[in-house]
Protein backbone atom coordinates (compact mmCIF):
# COMPACT_ATOMS: atom_id res chain seq x y z
CA UNK A 1 0.00 0.00 0.00
CA UNK A 2 2.59 2.54 1.07
CA UNK A 3 5.09 1.48 -1.56
CA UNK A 4 8.85 1.47 -1.32
CA UNK A 5 11.01 4.37 -2.41
CA UNK A 6 14.01 3.69 -4.66
CA UNK A 7 17.23 3.03 -2.81
CA UNK A 8 18.47 6.30 -1.41
CA UNK A 9 21.15 6.36 1.25
CA UNK A 10 20.33 9.98 2.02
CA UNK A 11 16.73 9.22 2.96
CA UNK A 12 17.71 6.06 4.83
CA UNK A 13 20.33 7.81 6.93
CA UNK A 14 17.94 10.68 7.52
CA UNK A 15 15.22 8.30 8.73
CA UNK A 16 17.57 6.58 11.17
CA UNK A 17 18.88 9.92 12.41
CA UNK A 18 15.41 11.38 12.93
CA UNK A 19 14.30 8.31 14.86
CA UNK A 20 17.38 8.32 17.08
CA UNK A 21 17.02 12.04 17.77
CA UNK A 22 13.28 11.84 18.40
CA UNK A 23 13.63 8.95 20.81
CA UNK A 24 16.50 10.68 22.62
CA UNK A 25 14.47 13.89 23.01
CA UNK A 26 11.43 12.02 24.32
CA UNK A 27 13.47 9.99 26.81
CA UNK A 28 15.38 13.10 27.93
CA UNK A 29 12.12 14.94 28.62
CA UNK A 30 10.88 12.04 30.74
CA UNK A 31 14.12 11.65 32.68
CA UNK A 32 14.40 15.39 33.33
CA UNK A 33 10.83 15.74 34.64
CA UNK A 34 9.59 12.37 35.90
CA UNK A 35 10.00 13.43 39.55
CA UNK A 36 8.27 16.81 39.18
CA UNK A 37 4.69 17.69 40.27
CA UNK A 38 1.95 17.01 37.75
CA UNK A 39 0.66 20.59 37.86
CA UNK A 40 2.67 21.83 34.86
CA UNK A 41 -0.34 21.91 32.52
CA UNK A 42 -4.00 20.86 32.76
CA UNK A 43 -3.43 19.95 36.39
CA UNK A 44 -7.20 19.43 36.71
CA UNK A 45 -7.08 16.38 34.42
CA UNK A 46 -3.72 15.06 35.56
CA UNK A 47 -4.60 15.07 39.25
CA UNK A 48 -8.05 13.62 38.56
CA UNK A 49 -6.35 10.65 36.89
CA UNK A 50 -3.72 10.46 39.63
CA UNK A 51 -6.13 10.46 42.56
CA UNK A 52 -8.08 7.64 40.94
CA UNK A 53 -4.88 5.58 40.62
CA UNK A 54 -3.97 6.44 44.21
CA UNK A 55 -7.23 5.16 45.66
CA UNK A 56 -7.25 2.04 43.48
CA UNK A 57 -3.77 1.38 44.85
CA UNK A 58 -5.10 1.82 48.39
CA UNK A 59 -7.75 -0.85 48.09
CA UNK A 60 -10.58 1.06 46.47
CA UNK A 61 -12.98 -0.61 44.02
CA UNK A 62 -11.90 -0.99 40.39
CA UNK A 63 -15.01 -0.46 38.26
CA UNK A 64 -16.86 1.93 40.57
CA UNK A 65 -13.49 3.48 41.30
CA UNK A 66 -13.14 6.30 43.78
CA UNK A 67 -12.31 9.82 42.67
CA UNK A 68 -12.92 11.38 46.10
CA UNK A 69 -13.14 15.01 45.03
CA UNK A 70 -16.84 15.88 45.16
CA UNK A 71 -17.64 14.19 48.45
CA UNK A 72 -19.43 10.93 49.25
CA UNK A 73 -20.18 8.46 47.80
CA UNK A 74 -16.75 9.21 46.26
CA UNK A 75 -17.31 7.54 42.88
CA UNK A 76 -17.94 9.60 39.71
CA UNK A 77 -16.55 7.30 36.98
CA UNK A 78 -15.80 8.43 33.45
CA UNK A 79 -13.44 6.15 31.48
CA UNK A 80 -12.59 2.52 32.19
CA UNK A 81 -9.57 2.87 34.52
CA UNK A 82 -7.07 0.73 32.58
CA UNK A 83 -4.23 3.24 32.86
CA UNK A 84 -4.98 3.99 36.50
CA UNK A 85 -5.00 0.29 37.42
CA UNK A 86 -1.65 -0.24 35.68
CA UNK A 87 -0.18 2.74 37.54
CA UNK A 88 -1.46 1.37 40.85
CA UNK A 89 0.12 -2.02 40.12
CA UNK A 90 3.44 -0.55 38.98
CA UNK A 91 3.60 1.70 42.04
CA UNK A 92 3.69 -1.43 44.20
CA UNK A 93 6.96 -2.36 42.46
CA UNK A 94 8.76 0.90 41.72
CA UNK A 95 10.23 2.78 44.72
CA UNK A 96 9.16 6.17 43.35
CA UNK A 97 6.38 8.68 43.99
CA UNK A 98 2.90 8.46 42.50
CA UNK A 99 3.72 11.41 40.21
CA UNK A 100 6.79 9.62 38.88
CA UNK A 101 4.98 6.31 38.45
CA UNK A 102 2.21 7.93 36.43
CA UNK A 103 4.67 9.72 34.17
CA UNK A 104 6.73 6.57 33.58
CA UNK A 105 3.72 4.37 32.80
CA UNK A 106 2.33 7.02 30.45
CA UNK A 107 5.63 7.17 28.56
CA UNK A 108 5.87 3.38 28.36
CA UNK A 109 2.45 3.28 26.71
CA UNK A 110 3.75 5.90 24.27
CA UNK A 111 6.78 3.71 23.53
CA UNK A 112 4.39 0.81 22.87
CA UNK A 113 2.44 3.11 20.54
CA UNK A 114 5.60 3.78 18.54
CA UNK A 115 6.18 0.04 18.23
CA UNK A 116 2.61 -0.48 17.01
CA UNK A 117 2.97 2.43 14.59
CA UNK A 118 6.19 1.00 13.18
CA UNK A 119 4.55 -2.43 12.85
CA UNK A 120 1.57 -0.84 11.09
CA UNK A 121 3.82 0.85 8.55
CA UNK A 122 5.51 -2.51 7.87
CA UNK A 123 2.12 -4.24 7.58
CA UNK A 124 1.17 -1.66 4.94
CA UNK A 125 4.28 -2.68 2.95
CA UNK A 126 6.25 0.37 4.01
CA UNK A 127 10.03 0.13 4.28
CA UNK A 128 11.70 -0.18 7.67
CA UNK A 129 13.19 3.27 7.18
CA UNK A 130 9.74 4.77 6.59
CA UNK A 131 8.58 3.26 9.88
CA UNK A 132 11.59 4.76 11.65
CA UNK A 133 11.03 8.14 9.99
CA UNK A 134 7.36 8.37 10.98
CA UNK A 135 8.05 7.18 14.55
CA UNK A 136 10.96 9.61 14.86
CA UNK A 137 8.88 12.60 13.78
CA UNK A 138 6.11 11.60 16.19
CA UNK A 139 8.56 11.15 19.07
CA UNK A 140 10.11 14.56 18.34
CA UNK A 141 6.79 16.36 18.11
CA UNK A 142 6.48 18.88 20.99
CA UNK A 143 2.92 17.74 21.64
CA UNK A 144 3.98 14.12 22.09
CA UNK A 145 7.13 14.99 24.02
CA UNK A 146 5.10 16.96 26.55
CA UNK A 147 1.96 14.87 26.99
CA UNK A 148 3.59 11.43 26.75
CA UNK A 149 5.19 12.10 30.15
CA UNK A 150 2.03 13.50 31.71
CA UNK A 151 -0.07 11.62 34.27
CA UNK A 152 -2.91 11.04 31.79
CA UNK A 153 -4.68 8.31 29.85
CA UNK A 154 -3.88 9.74 26.40
CA UNK A 155 -1.00 7.42 25.51
CA UNK A 156 -2.90 4.36 26.73
CA UNK A 157 -5.88 5.11 24.50
CA UNK A 158 -3.61 5.90 21.54
CA UNK A 159 -1.64 2.67 22.01
CA UNK A 160 -4.74 0.46 21.87
CA UNK A 161 -6.18 2.48 18.96
CA UNK A 162 -3.07 2.17 16.77
CA UNK A 163 -2.82 -1.51 17.71
CA UNK A 164 -6.41 -1.98 16.50
CA UNK A 165 -5.58 -0.61 13.04
CA UNK A 166 -2.45 -2.77 12.92
CA UNK A 167 -4.52 -5.85 13.82
CA UNK A 168 -7.10 -4.89 11.18
CA UNK A 169 -4.48 -4.81 8.44
CA UNK A 170 -3.02 -8.13 9.58
CA UNK A 171 -6.42 -9.77 9.78
CA UNK A 172 -7.72 -8.55 6.43
CA UNK A 173 -4.56 -9.82 4.75
CA UNK A 174 -4.10 -13.11 6.62
CA UNK A 175 -6.92 -13.83 9.08
CA UNK A 176 -6.31 -16.04 12.10
CA UNK A 177 -8.17 -16.70 15.32
CA UNK A 178 -5.55 -14.64 17.17
CA UNK A 179 -5.96 -11.55 14.96
CA UNK A 180 -9.74 -11.89 15.13
CA UNK A 181 -9.75 -11.94 18.93
CA UNK A 182 -7.20 -9.14 19.03
CA UNK A 183 -9.46 -6.97 16.88
CA UNK A 184 -12.36 -7.30 19.28
CA UNK A 185 -10.33 -6.81 22.46
CA UNK A 186 -8.32 -3.85 21.15
CA UNK A 187 -11.38 -2.04 19.79
CA UNK A 188 -13.34 -2.53 23.01
CA UNK A 189 -10.51 -1.47 25.31
CA UNK A 190 -9.58 1.53 23.16
CA UNK A 191 -13.19 2.73 23.13
CA UNK A 192 -13.63 2.19 26.86
CA UNK A 193 -10.40 3.99 27.74
CA UNK A 194 -11.19 6.99 25.55
CA UNK A 195 -13.76 6.98 22.77
CA UNK A 196 -12.66 10.39 21.53
CA UNK A 197 -9.23 8.91 20.76
CA UNK A 198 -10.50 5.72 19.15
CA UNK A 199 -12.94 7.38 16.70
CA UNK A 200 -10.53 8.16 13.81
CA UNK A 201 -8.78 4.81 14.24
CA UNK A 202 -12.09 2.98 14.09
CA UNK A 203 -12.71 4.76 10.79
CA UNK A 204 -9.20 3.76 9.68
CA UNK A 205 -10.05 0.12 10.38
CA UNK A 206 -13.13 0.41 8.15
CA UNK A 207 -10.98 2.01 5.43
CA UNK A 208 -8.65 -1.01 5.52
CA UNK A 209 -11.62 -3.19 4.56
CA UNK A 210 -12.71 -0.75 1.85
CA UNK A 211 -9.21 -0.72 0.38
CA UNK A 212 -9.21 -4.50 0.13
CA UNK A 213 -12.62 -4.41 -1.57
CA UNK A 214 -11.13 -2.53 -4.52
CA UNK A 215 -10.40 -5.94 -6.04
CA UNK A 216 -13.56 -7.16 -7.84
CA UNK A 217 -12.70 -10.76 -6.97
CA UNK A 218 -12.68 -9.89 -3.29
CA UNK A 219 -16.11 -8.29 -3.52
CA UNK A 220 -17.57 -11.52 -4.95
CA UNK A 221 -15.82 -13.85 -2.50
CA UNK A 222 -18.39 -14.78 0.17
CA UNK A 223 -15.81 -16.55 2.31
CA UNK A 224 -13.64 -13.43 2.29
CA UNK A 225 -16.56 -11.37 3.54
CA UNK A 226 -17.16 -13.84 6.35
CA UNK A 227 -13.57 -14.52 7.40
CA UNK A 228 -11.65 -11.35 6.47
CA UNK A 229 -14.16 -8.52 6.85
CA UNK A 230 -16.84 -9.62 9.31
CA UNK A 231 -14.49 -9.72 12.34
CA UNK A 232 -13.52 -6.08 11.72
CA UNK A 233 -17.20 -5.09 11.68
CA UNK A 234 -17.91 -7.21 14.76
CA UNK A 235 -15.05 -5.49 16.59
CA UNK A 236 -16.59 -2.11 15.80
CA UNK A 237 -20.06 -3.20 16.95
CA UNK A 238 -18.72 -4.68 20.18
CA UNK A 239 -16.70 -1.53 20.85
CA UNK A 240 -19.81 0.64 20.47
CA UNK A 241 -21.87 -1.74 22.64
CA UNK A 242 -19.17 -1.79 25.32
CA UNK A 243 -18.96 2.00 25.39
CA UNK A 244 -22.75 2.34 25.63
CA UNK A 245 -22.92 -0.24 28.43
CA UNK A 246 -20.10 1.42 30.35
CA UNK A 247 -21.65 4.88 29.91
CA UNK A 248 -24.96 3.60 31.24
CA UNK A 249 -23.20 2.02 34.23
CA UNK A 250 -21.16 5.15 34.96
CA UNK A 251 -24.23 7.37 34.68
CA UNK A 252 -26.15 5.16 37.11
CA UNK A 253 -23.42 5.69 39.70
CA UNK A 254 -23.26 9.43 39.09
CA UNK A 255 -27.03 9.74 39.56
CA UNK A 256 -26.60 8.59 43.16
CA UNK A 257 -24.07 11.35 43.82
CA UNK A 258 -25.26 14.81 45.00
CA UNK A 259 -22.81 16.57 42.67
CA UNK A 260 -22.16 13.71 40.22
CA UNK A 261 -25.69 13.84 38.80
CA UNK A 262 -24.62 17.07 37.10
CA UNK A 263 -21.88 15.14 35.25
CA UNK A 264 -23.86 12.42 33.48
CA UNK A 265 -23.37 11.92 29.74
CA UNK A 266 -26.62 13.65 28.77
CA UNK A 267 -25.72 16.71 30.87
CA UNK A 268 -22.20 16.96 29.45
CA UNK A 269 -22.95 16.15 25.79
CA UNK A 270 -23.86 19.69 24.66
CA UNK A 271 -20.58 20.99 26.07
CA UNK A 272 -18.52 18.11 24.67
CA UNK A 273 -19.72 18.44 21.10
CA UNK A 274 -20.34 22.17 20.95
CA UNK A 275 -22.84 23.94 18.69
CA UNK A 276 -23.01 23.12 14.98
CA UNK A 277 -21.89 26.63 14.07
CA UNK A 278 -18.63 26.11 15.96
CA UNK A 279 -17.52 23.57 13.36
CA UNK A 280 -17.45 26.20 10.64
CA UNK A 281 -16.20 29.10 12.71
CA UNK A 282 -13.00 30.77 11.42
CA UNK A 283 -11.63 30.66 14.96
CA UNK A 284 -11.70 26.85 15.05
CA UNK A 285 -9.93 26.41 11.71
CA UNK A 286 -7.51 29.31 12.03
CA UNK A 287 -6.70 29.19 15.74
CA UNK A 288 -7.04 25.48 16.61
CA UNK A 289 -6.88 23.14 13.61
CA UNK A 290 -4.24 24.96 11.57
CA UNK A 291 -2.98 27.21 14.34
CA UNK A 292 -2.38 25.91 17.85
CA UNK A 293 -2.36 22.23 16.94
CA UNK A 294 0.10 22.49 14.05
CA UNK A 295 2.36 24.70 16.15
CA UNK A 296 2.42 22.19 18.99
CA UNK A 297 2.74 19.22 16.62
CA UNK A 298 5.01 20.37 13.77
CA UNK A 299 6.34 23.64 15.10
CA UNK A 300 4.07 25.62 12.75
CA UNK A 301 2.04 25.40 9.55
CA UNK A 302 5.08 25.58 7.24
CA UNK A 303 5.82 21.81 7.20
CA UNK A 304 2.26 21.05 6.12
CA UNK A 305 2.37 23.66 3.37
CA UNK A 306 5.66 22.21 2.10
CA UNK A 307 4.18 18.69 2.31
CA UNK A 308 1.22 19.73 0.16
CA UNK A 309 3.58 21.16 -2.48
CA UNK A 310 5.78 18.07 -2.30
CA UNK A 311 2.81 15.73 -2.67
CA UNK A 312 1.72 17.55 -5.82
CA UNK A 313 5.26 17.17 -7.19
CA UNK A 314 5.57 13.50 -6.19
CA UNK A 315 2.38 12.26 -7.85
CA UNK A 316 -1.03 10.77 -7.16
CA UNK A 317 0.05 8.25 -4.53
CA UNK A 318 1.55 10.97 -2.34
CA UNK A 319 -1.52 13.17 -2.84
CA UNK A 320 -3.86 10.31 -1.91
CA UNK A 321 -1.97 9.47 1.28
CA UNK A 322 -1.77 13.12 2.28
CA UNK A 323 -5.53 13.59 1.73
CA UNK A 324 -6.36 10.43 3.67
CA UNK A 325 -4.20 11.27 6.68
CA UNK A 326 -5.33 14.90 6.82
CA UNK A 327 -8.93 13.69 6.62
CA UNK A 328 -8.44 11.41 9.62
CA UNK A 329 -6.73 14.30 11.41
CA UNK A 330 -9.82 16.47 10.89
CA UNK A 331 -12.48 13.95 11.97
CA UNK A 332 -12.18 14.45 15.77
CA UNK A 333 -12.29 18.24 15.37
CA UNK A 334 -15.58 17.97 13.50
CA UNK A 335 -17.17 15.54 15.97
CA UNK A 336 -15.86 16.50 19.42
CA UNK A 337 -15.45 20.13 18.45
CA UNK A 338 -15.66 21.96 21.75
CA UNK A 339 -13.44 19.44 23.53
CA UNK A 340 -10.68 20.06 21.00
CA UNK A 341 -11.20 23.80 21.05
CA UNK A 342 -10.84 24.00 24.84
CA UNK A 343 -8.28 21.27 25.61
CA UNK A 344 -5.05 21.12 23.63
CA UNK A 345 -4.13 17.69 24.98
CA UNK A 346 -7.07 16.13 23.11
CA UNK A 347 -5.06 16.51 19.90
CA UNK A 348 -2.81 13.72 21.21
CA UNK A 349 -5.41 11.48 19.59
CA UNK A 350 -5.23 12.81 16.05
CA UNK A 351 -2.04 14.87 15.64
CA UNK A 352 -0.29 11.59 14.85
CA UNK A 353 -2.00 11.58 11.44
CA UNK A 354 -0.61 14.94 10.35
CA UNK A 355 2.89 13.99 11.56
CA UNK A 356 2.69 10.69 9.70
CA UNK A 357 1.63 12.60 6.57
CA UNK A 358 4.98 14.41 6.55
CA UNK A 359 6.93 11.16 6.63
CA UNK A 360 4.75 9.34 4.11
CA UNK A 361 4.84 12.20 1.60
CA UNK A 362 8.63 12.48 1.93
CA UNK A 363 8.99 8.77 1.26
CA UNK A 364 7.20 9.06 -2.08
CA UNK A 365 10.08 11.03 -3.61
CA UNK A 366 11.26 9.23 -6.74
CA UNK A 367 14.08 10.99 -8.59
CA UNK A 368 17.10 12.96 -7.39
CA UNK A 369 15.58 16.45 -7.18
CA UNK A 370 12.47 15.05 -5.46
CA UNK A 371 14.61 13.35 -2.85
CA UNK A 372 16.29 16.67 -2.09
CA UNK A 373 12.82 18.16 -1.59
CA UNK A 374 11.89 15.23 0.68
CA UNK A 375 15.06 15.71 2.76
CA UNK A 376 14.24 19.41 3.01
CA UNK A 377 10.67 18.66 4.14
CA UNK A 378 11.85 16.31 6.90
CA UNK A 379 14.68 18.63 7.97
CA UNK A 380 12.41 21.68 8.16
CA UNK A 381 9.85 19.72 10.19
CA UNK A 382 12.44 18.38 12.64
CA UNK A 383 14.09 21.77 13.11
CA UNK A 384 10.78 23.54 13.69
CA UNK A 385 9.70 20.86 16.16
CA UNK A 386 12.91 21.22 18.17
CA UNK A 387 12.73 25.01 18.14
CA UNK A 388 9.12 25.02 19.36
CA UNK A 389 9.95 22.46 22.04
CA UNK A 390 12.88 24.53 23.28
CA UNK A 391 10.91 27.78 23.31
CA UNK A 392 7.53 26.63 24.67
CA UNK A 393 7.26 23.11 26.11
CA UNK A 394 10.68 22.81 27.72
CA UNK A 395 10.26 25.94 29.90
CA UNK A 396 6.84 24.62 30.97
CA UNK A 397 8.31 21.24 31.90
CA UNK A 398 11.15 22.82 33.87
CA UNK A 399 9.16 25.59 35.60
CA UNK A 400 9.59 25.88 39.37
CA UNK A 401 6.27 24.69 40.80
CA UNK A 402 7.26 24.67 44.45
CA UNK A 403 5.69 28.05 45.21
CA UNK A 404 2.34 27.48 43.49
CA UNK A 405 -0.80 27.59 45.62
CA UNK A 406 -1.26 23.83 45.28
CA UNK A 407 2.22 22.96 46.49
CA UNK A 408 1.97 25.37 49.42
CA UNK A 409 -1.40 23.88 50.39
CA UNK A 410 0.17 20.44 50.17
CA UNK A 411 2.66 21.37 52.85
CA UNK A 412 -0.08 22.85 55.05
CA UNK A 413 -2.35 19.79 54.80
CA UNK A 414 0.01 16.83 54.64
CA UNK A 415 -0.23 15.74 58.31
CA UNK A 416 -4.03 15.61 58.64
CA UNK A 417 -5.76 12.50 60.02
CA UNK A 418 -5.86 9.77 57.36
CA UNK A 419 -9.63 9.24 57.60
CA UNK A 420 -10.44 12.95 57.38
CA UNK A 421 -12.16 14.92 54.63
CA UNK A 422 -11.06 18.34 53.37
CA UNK A 423 -13.68 20.92 52.39
CA UNK A 424 -12.31 23.01 49.51
CA UNK A 425 -13.62 26.16 47.85
CA UNK A 426 -12.00 27.90 44.88
CA UNK A 427 -10.60 24.96 42.87
CA UNK A 428 -13.78 24.28 40.92
CA UNK A 429 -13.89 20.47 41.23
CA UNK A 430 -10.20 19.90 40.56
CA UNK A 431 -8.47 17.07 42.44
CA UNK A 432 -5.27 19.06 43.02
CA UNK A 433 -5.76 19.71 46.74
CA UNK A 434 -7.23 16.29 47.49
CA UNK A 435 -4.52 14.42 45.57
CA UNK A 436 -1.54 16.22 47.06
CA UNK A 437 -3.00 16.07 50.56
CA UNK A 438 -3.77 12.38 49.87
CA UNK A 439 -7.15 12.80 51.53
CA UNK A 440 -10.78 12.62 50.49
CA UNK A 441 -12.31 15.99 49.71
CA UNK A 442 -15.48 17.89 49.01
CA UNK A 443 -14.21 20.31 46.40
CA UNK A 444 -17.25 22.48 45.82
CA UNK A 445 -17.57 23.10 42.05
CA UNK A 446 -18.10 26.53 40.56
CA UNK A 447 -21.31 25.23 38.96
CA UNK A 448 -22.84 24.06 42.28
CA UNK A 449 -26.56 24.72 42.49
CA UNK A 450 -28.51 26.24 45.38
CA UNK A 451 -29.95 22.81 46.20
CA UNK A 452 -26.48 21.23 46.35
CA UNK A 453 -25.06 23.98 48.56
CA UNK A 454 -28.07 23.86 50.87
CA UNK A 455 -27.60 20.11 51.23
CA UNK A 456 -23.95 20.67 52.13
CA UNK A 457 -24.97 23.30 54.68
CA UNK A 458 -27.77 21.30 56.30
CA UNK A 459 -26.41 17.74 56.04
CA UNK A 460 -22.60 17.91 55.84
CA UNK A 461 -22.18 14.34 57.11
CA UNK A 462 -24.20 13.10 54.13
CA UNK A 463 -21.36 14.40 51.94
CA UNK A 464 -18.58 12.88 54.06
CA UNK A 465 -20.04 9.39 54.56
CA UNK A 466 -19.44 9.78 58.28
CA UNK A 467 -15.80 10.86 57.99
CA UNK A 468 -14.88 14.04 59.92
CA UNK A 469 -14.09 17.27 58.11
CA UNK A 470 -10.53 17.93 59.27
CA UNK A 471 -9.70 21.08 57.30
CA UNK A 472 -11.36 23.84 55.30
CA UNK A 473 -9.64 25.56 52.38
CA UNK A 474 -11.05 28.80 51.01
CA UNK A 475 -9.35 30.15 47.87
CA UNK A 476 -10.66 33.01 45.70
CA UNK A 477 -13.97 31.88 44.19
CA UNK A 478 -17.18 33.36 42.77
CA UNK A 479 -19.26 32.39 45.81
CA UNK A 480 -17.74 35.28 47.76
CA UNK A 481 -20.31 38.05 47.62
CA UNK A 482 -22.59 36.15 45.23
CA UNK A 483 -26.07 37.72 45.35
CA UNK A 484 -27.70 34.29 44.88
CA UNK A 485 -25.49 31.86 46.77
CA UNK A 486 -23.26 34.05 48.94
CA UNK A 487 -25.37 33.70 52.09
CA UNK A 488 -25.37 29.89 51.86
CA UNK A 489 -21.62 29.87 51.29
CA UNK A 490 -21.06 32.16 54.28
CA UNK A 491 -23.16 29.86 56.48
CA UNK A 492 -21.20 26.76 55.39
CA UNK A 493 -17.91 28.53 56.02
CA UNK A 494 -19.02 29.78 59.44
CA UNK A 495 -20.26 26.36 60.55
CA UNK A 496 -17.23 24.42 59.36
CA UNK A 497 -14.51 26.84 60.53
CA UNK A 498 -15.90 27.42 64.04
CA UNK A 499 -13.28 26.51 66.62
CA UNK A 500 -10.54 25.88 64.06
CA UNK A 501 -7.20 27.63 63.78
CA UNK A 502 -6.94 29.95 60.76
CA UNK A 503 -3.81 30.41 58.66
CA UNK A 504 -3.01 32.09 55.37
CA UNK A 505 -1.48 29.89 52.65
CA UNK A 506 -0.64 31.62 49.37
CA UNK A 507 -3.86 33.25 48.15
CA UNK A 508 -6.00 30.99 50.32
CA UNK A 509 -7.16 30.67 53.90
CA UNK A 510 -6.94 27.35 55.70
CA UNK A 511 -8.70 26.31 58.90
CA UNK A 512 -7.58 23.20 60.72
Amino acid sequence: MLGRAPDSRGLRYLAASVFALGLAVSVAALVATWHRPITDAHSFRQTQTAITAYWIGHGGPLLAYHTPVLGAPWSVPFELPVFQAVVAAVHQVLPVSWDATGRIVSWLFFAATLWQLYSLVRALDGARELGLLVCGLVAMSPLYVFWSRAFMIESTALCFSVAFVHASVRHVRAPTVVTGIALVVLAAVAGLVKLTTFLPFGIAGALVVMWDLRDPAHRKDRRRWLVHYLPVAVAGVIAVAAVLAWTSYADSIKLDHPFGRSLTSDKLSPWLYGPIAQRWSPGLWRDVIFGRTLSETLGGVVPLVVAIGAAIAFGRAAIAWLALLIGLYLVPFLVFTNLHAVHNYYQYANALFVVAAIGVVAWHARDRWQRWLAVGLVAVTAIMQIVHLARVEWPMMRADLRKTDTMQLRRALRDLPADGVILVFGYDWSAEVAYYAQRRAITVPAWASREQLESLRDQPMLHTDGHPIVAVVDCPNPLHGSPDLGAIFDAILADQTRGRREMSVAACKVWR
